[in-house]
């Protein structure tokens, strides 16, 4: 991520960690956060709805359905525009004779196109399936929109990343 591009991290395995630990605690807090604010609004109602489990289902409904669309949408357009922005820039640059080499290095640094982050695409399908584990509960048809929604994911996801992200095997590696 570009996060940890500017961090500079001397070692690959660093990166891929502290990527992993900063996903993990966003996730864990968000659930976390929807739980104890279902929970809190439950305890503190005057028994104007009886029946909090509809508001559970319909809130991990909410949240699963907003997290396919997001996944599958932004990552695509995401993906697309960047290497757009990239290849349409980066080849203008060069032919620029006026721009420094040095700022040229820089944007290329910052602007070199998508790149096969396999940490965050995992971490972002462990949280659509934790939430839909926890939704699934309350709201049984959660598990066929989670189910329609994956292979969606799926199809959009290879697609969007043979299309337009670069490989790097060494990221990969240390990922696994």
């Amino acid at each position: 991520p570009l996060i940890t591009k500017l961090e500079f991290y001397h070692k690959q395995s660093v990166q891929v960690f502290v990527s992993l630990l900063r996903i993990v605690l966003i996730r864990l807090f968000t659930i976390t956060a929807i739980s104890i604010d279902l929970l809190a609004v439950y305890i503190l109602s005057t028994g104007a709805n009886d029946c909090w489990e509809t508001e559970f289902g319909q809130v991990f409904y909410s949240q699963a359905l907003f997290a396919l669309i997001a996944s599958i949408f932004v990552f695509a357009i995401y993906l697309a525009v960047r290497r757009l922005i990239a290849v349409i820039l980066l080849g203008e640059l060069h032919t620029w004779k006026w721009i420094p080499k040095k700022v040229i290095k820089v944007i290329d640094f910052v602007i070199d196109g998508p790149n096969f982050n396999i940490t965050t695409r995992v971490m972002n399908i462990i949280y659509i399936q934790a939430l839909l584990w926890l939704g699934m509960f309350f709201c049984p048809w959660l598990s066929v929109m989670g189910f329609l929604g994956f292979i969606l994911l799926f199809i959009v996801m290879s697609f969007a990343t043979i299309s337009f992200v670069k490989f790097d095997v060494s990221q990969i590696y240390y990922s696994a």
